[in-house]
């Protein structure tokens, strides 16, 4: 690893003293070091991890990055697993009540290269999505007063998605239940609503507000989202019951 050889100026320097004198920066762990620490830290202790994440002189963006990826393979994969699970008994539930398929089920596309494509655009597009969360809310705030960093933030939103993995296993377990509907809806809100905190703690550590200001940064721009999704979803109805109308 290159050693950074900044030399410091002389508001660095002790009275007195020389550049010697200046201790070195601390030196970032090893990325996969780093990766597997801030994986673990982010579940077992999220408020010291997110915090560590903000005071560093350079943000973990390659490690959280790696993480956010992971998350986002492994959801799209499980989603995959459970449609490819739908898709075969809909076939076989219909060659039940046709009397047969034309061709064996097992000749049938198994969906596989499907769900591998959408694996393939979502770690894409994952990272545009989360550049343009970190922009949305970095700007918001400092306008609630913050003076955060923008890549900090970007890498601290990339461990707030972390979460997400421990509904994986349940959802699997729950999803083909429909017995069992009402626990798995339970289970997803309540990982959203830990996201949210994770998210509302991320913005206060970064930009150093408090937690009535951090709360407002990352609420505004939801509240407006969905404003806008009722508006437009008013719009469409509207539009749509006066050409039914029209058409009677």
């Amino acid at each position: 690893m290159n050693e950074d050889k900044r030399t410091p100026d002389s508001s660095e320097v002790p009275a007195g003293g020389n550049a010697a004198d200046v201790p070195a920066p601390p030196q970032p762990p090893p990325f996969f070091t780093d990766f597997i620490e801030l994986l673990y830290g982010i579940i077992a202790t999220p408020v010291a991890t997110l915090r560590n994440v903000a005071q560093r002189p350079r943000p973990p963006i390659g490690p959280a990055l790696l993480i956010y990826l992971v998350v986002i393979l492994v959801n799209v994969l499980a989603g995959g697993a459970s449609f490819l699970q739908v898709w075969r008994g809909f076939l076989e539930g219909f060659a039940q009540t046709s009397g047969g398929l034309p061709v064996p089920i097992d000749a049938l596309p198994s969906g596989v290269g499907l769900v591998l494509g959408m694996a393939f655009f979502a770690l894409l597009w994952a990272p545009v999505t989360l550049f343009f969360k970190a922009g949305a809310l970095n700007l918001m705030g400092v306008f609630f007063g913050g003076r955060g960093d923008g890549r900090k933030l970007f890498a601290a939103f990339g461990l707030t998605y972390a979460p997400t993995l421990v509904s994986v296993p349940i959802g699997l377990l729950l999803g083909n239940r429909p017995s069992l509907s009402g626990l798995a809806l339970a289970f997803t809100l309540g990982i959203l609503v830990w996201r949210l905190i994770l998210d509302i703690i991320a913005i206060r550590e970064v930009h150093g507000l408090d937690t009535g200001r951090a709360v407002g940064a990352a609420l505004v721009p939801l509240g407006v989202f969905l404003v806008l999704v009722v508006i437009i979803g008013v719009v469409w109805l509207s539009l749509f019951a006066s050409l039914f109308a029209g058409g009677l």
